[in-house]
């Protein structure tokens, strides 16, 4: 497991604070209590709790949703233990989180014609994970048209919400398309990218549609994904639209496209057959 507490080079883990969100959760402050040396608080996921903490000699570190206890860690300090009981919560299914907290929050975000992609448990065998974060995503937005207008208004909400929003990023990818006839095309799609923590994601996807600049096209809709599997050089593809006259589509980097085209076309297609079928036996079911 990968365990960083370098975003923060002047942490102190032993020292007792409750940082004000962790993991999937905020802190609630009306439940913060200290006695005797002993400090005690809840973290929520909207209404939701989703963290109980007991810190006094040892950590206690409580975790659950919907009124159901998902696990319990104690170590000497709460990053270690939150570290353990992360590491206890990440059980997978094909490479994905279980973690009933991932799956509202994905299907909340879902909801808004935002495509969040389900995060990888472990990323090259490792786990991942930040404290206090837990995870950090990246919010990929492509920009067909008036991209000056709309990087001046994504910069000024950075500006005014630096604590749901970080960091400002432009690049451009190439957007593969394979329409009804089986036929490839591609086409050069500038972005603007943000990043922001687990348990902000929700807050943050929320605030840039709040701006009327999402596209509600399948294939340029906000992209959420982990922000370690962001930065590897793969293809994303994904099943399309078949009302707006394409069945998939693939995401990659423009240089990473042009240092091997005819290698992304040929796996593009071969994904692609393969989401198609996939899509064929759930139909026939």
């Amino acid at each position: 497991m990968e365990f960083y507490n370098k975003l923060n080079p002047d942490f102190d883990p032993d020292k007792k604070h409750l940082p004000p969100y962790l993991g999937y959760g905020k802190l609630s402050q009306d439940s913060v209590k200290r006695t005797n040396g002993c400090i005690e608080g809840r973290y929520y996921l909207h209404d939701q709790q989703v963290y109980n903490i007991h810190w006094n000699d040892r950590c206690d570190f409580t975790s659950c949703y919907d009124e159901e206890l998902i696990s319990i860690t104690t170590d000497k300090n709460l990053s270690s233990a939150f570290q353990k009981n992360w590491l206890s919560t990440c059980m997978m299914d094909s490479g994905n989180f279980l973690d009933p907290r991932m799956v509202y929050l994905a299907q909340s975000i879902s909801k808004h014609s935002i495509y969040f992609k389900h995060p990888q448990a472990k990323v090259d065998d490792r786990v991942m994970c930040y404290f206090p974060a837990g995870k950090i995503f990246d919010l990929m937005i492509p920009v067909r048209e008036n991209y000056l207008h709309t990087l001046d208004v994504f910069r000024c909400l950075l500006e005014d919400n630096g604590q749901v929003l970080s960091t400002l990023e432009e690049n451009i990818i190439s957007l593969l398309t394979m329409d009804m006839e089986g036929k490839v095309s591609v086409e050069e799609v500038r972005t603007i990218s943000f990043s922001a923590t687990l348990s902000r994601i929700y807050d943050a996807a929320i605030l840039l549609e709040s701006t009327g600049l999402l596209l509600k096209i399948k294939k340029y809709a906000l992209f959420i994904r982990d922000a370690v599997e962001a930065m590897m050089p793969s293809l994303f593809v994904q099943y399309g639209d078949i009302g707006d006259g394409y069945q998939t589509y693939g995401i990659l980097e423009k240089q990473l496209y042009e240092q091997c085209r005819n290698n992304v076309k040929n796996d593009f297609i071969s994904n692609s057959r393969n989401i198609l079928e996939q899509v064929l036996t759930l139909k026939s079911f």
